[in-house]
């Protein structure tokens, strides 16, 4: 759903919501969470695209040891945010979904690659979201948006994905690491704690 500050997100996921019952969980109650559009969730109905026109109709067929584990602690996928093909630049303009503006100012950048969850997540559709980081894709927007995020250490938070390809290039491997979003340091610790450990 674009809005007035760009296409920050791409898709909502209420049938998930509905279906779920609502009950108090671990760490999270009801927690709206975001996603980034990369391979993440189980998207029965829902696409996950990594921004590119190859995968538009990709659909992840199992959720990822993140997103299983944010469910757990309580939280509820919302929705899916924008980034730019395949979380490659550092400014967030998708080929297969377009600009996303920053919400404090539409001629400033929301850097990238997680600048669809920053951007989000900063104008308060949500609280928490989920993003990965090999270069600065979760610090950078952070920063950009005035939100705030941590690079964990490699290793810490189990990273899988069913989308090809299966298997990340060693550079992938040795740098890229899933993490968390939010508006404030303390959900970013609840987000980090939630989904750290060995898969």
């Amino acid at each position: 759903a674009a809005d007035r500050t760009g296409h920050m997100i791409l898709q909502t996921l209420y049938q998930q919501c509905v279906a779920r019952d609502i009950e108090f969980y671990n760490e999270f109650y009801v927690l709206d969470l975001l996603l980034t559009d990369v391979p993440q969730d189980d998207g029965t109905t829902e696409r996950t695209t990594s921004g590119v026109v190859a995968l538009a109709d990709a659909i992840a067929s199992i959720d990822a040891p993140i997103v299983a584990r944010m469910r757990a602690a309580g939280a509820i996928p919302i929705g899916r945010t924008n980034l730019p093909d395949l979380g490659l630049r550092v400014s967030t303009d998708s080929s297969l979904h377009g600009l996303t503006r920053n919400p404090w100012n539409p001629d400033v950048t929301v850097a990238g690659s997680s600048g669809g969850e920053a951007s989000a997540i900063a104008s308060g559709m949500s609280p928490i979201g989920l993003g990965n980081d090999i270069g600065g894709s979760l610090r950078n927007p952070a920063h950009a948006c005035g939100i705030t995020s941590i690079k964990p250490t490699t290793g810490v938070v189990p990273s899988a994905s069913v989308i090809p390809p299966l298997e990340a290039p060693i550079s992938s491997q040795l740098m890229a690491v899933e993490g968390v979003l939010a508006r404030r340091v303390a959900d970013v610790r609840a987000g980090l704690i939630a989904i750290a450990g060995v898969d």
